[in-house]
């Protein structure tokens, strides 16, 4: 018998000799799940402050016309003051409101709300067509001297300017030398009383600006002014500041004031907030003051534009007596003193208010306690099934129709097993009618 011995392959190659080694026991044990672990769940939605609150309330309240005029303040962090634009931008009626109707300022973390009464509105659109009128006649008045060009120029750019009303200004706050530098310049939000713009311009830097205070916020005229002057970068290049002169004491007199800040610059050459009139009464105790508020065809002009002129045409005055400025202050006063007139005896007896559809909005309130009862549902999902990873707002309302159909099932089950019944009532009555009868029979 031959026996034959096989000998391994000179040109076997090691690859194909590993390929013919069995796995490893470490190896083997390496298992692919076939379910992805449950992702976890959505973050929570961000909850407003305290003070962001509060501020949305009272603004809620003024919406309605329901809540006290009155000046106040709050204490908002810029990324708190973020928060509160972004919930009032989220509800229409507020970003109305907000936008074209309240006046406020922010700076330095706090949000001033101001609330005009009746004798600072109809004093401030007494001075607005004022000046309107002077700024045209000044146009007019450079027409027709003809001594150049430039005049003729002058006079059209001078038509073009326009109020922007109370429009909510966006500025860079500059630091003062008693500032740290962060290299983070401050957001400052301001709504003057009156603005005059420049289409070139527009309407974030108006070169006029117009503030209307009462004597207990006289001291932040200037501080108000030296903000609208330095903050825009001389962008704005005139602040006309007038204090009623309420809030004092009657012994104490209300003279009523008018102050000048103009752009200037320090031997240093850096800019600053010039003070060119301080003020300077228009108005005694019950008398007018002499005198005449003088502003110049450069304070509604923007710097660019400016430059384009002669020192002759951008020094022509723009002007207003102290005598008309005390007249619309009277009339504003006796337009707030006018009692309203009784209804004639032919008019209605009652009045009737018609019924308003209540808003589907969600005060932040109830949001807050929505969103606080969806998370505990959540929570309460995801103990009992840990897979579970959906975010559902209507738990409680699938938990509810599960329950209702689970009463009409055992209902259903209930009628059928009662007709059942009453089947089998009537088959043993038949049955025992036909025994009883045969039995008779």
């Amino acid at each position: 018998m031959i026996q034959v011995q096989y000998k391994h392959h000179p040109l076997m190659s090691p690859a194909v000799s590993r390929a013919k080694t069995p796995p490893s026991s470490a190896s083997s044990d390496l298992t692919v799940p076939s379910v992805l672990p449950p992702s976890p769940p959505l973050s929570p939605k961000p909850k407003a402050s305290c003070a962001v609150l509060r501020v949305i309330d009272l603004l809620r309240q003024l919406e309605r016309s329901v809540g006290e005029r009155r000046d106040c303040a709050f204490c908002l962090s810029q990324q708190e003051f973020n928060d509160l634009e972004r919930r009032i931008a989220a509800s229409p009626r507020l970003q109305q409101y907000w936008t074209h109707k309240l006046r406020y300022d922010y700076e330095a973390e706090v949000l001033a709300l101001r609330m005009p009464d009746a004798i600072h509105e109809v004093f401030i659109k007494r001075v607005e067509a004022a000046l309107q009128a002077s700024l045209l006649a000044t146009a007019d008045r450079l027409e027709a001297s003809g001594t150049a060009n430039t005049a003729q120029e002058a006079a059209a750019e001078l038509r073009h300017v326009f109020l922007s009303g109370n429009t909510t200004l966006t500025l860079e706050g500059v630091e003062s030398s008693s500032q740290e530098s962060d290299n983070t310049p401050d957001i400052i939000r301001r709504s003057p009383d009156a603005s005059f713009c420049h289409p070139s311009s527009g309407t974030n830097a108006p070169p006029l600006v117009v503030e209307v205070s009462y004597s207990q916020q006289k001291n932040a005229l200037g501080y108000l002014a030296d903000s609208y002057i330095v903050d825009s970068r001389h962008a704005i290049r005139c602040v006309l500041g007038f204090d009623l002169g309420y809030g004092r004491k009657k012994d104490q007199g209300r003279e009523a004031s008018v102050s000048v800040w103009r752009a200037g610059v320090d031997g240093e050459r850096v800019g600053i907030c010039r003070v060119d009139a301080e003020g300077e009464v228009f108005r005694g105790d019950d008398k007018s003051g002499d005198g005449v508020l003088e502003l110049t065809v450069t304070d509604f002009l923007p710097s660019a534009l400016a430059t384009e002129f002669s020192d002759t045409v951008l020094k022509e005055p723009i002007t207003l007596l102290f005598a008309e400025l005390a007249a619309f202050l009277t009339e504003a006063e006796a337009t707030k003193a006018v009692e309203p007139t009784p209804l004639p005896s032919a008019g209605p007896t009652s009045f009737r208010k018609r019924k308003r559809t209540p808003s589907e909005e969600l005060s932040d309130t109830r949001e807050e306690a929505f969103a606080t009862a969806e998370d505990d549902a959540l929570a309460m999902r995801q103990k009992e099934d840990p897979e579970w990873t959906e975010r559902e707002c209507g738990l409680e309302r699938k938990k509810s129709k599960r329950r209702a159909r689970r009463k009409v099932d055992s209902a259903g089950e209930a009628a059928v097993a009662g007709a059942e019944a009453a089947i089998l009532t009537r088959r043993s009555s038949r049955m025992n009618t036909r025994r009883s009868s045969r039995e008779a029979g």
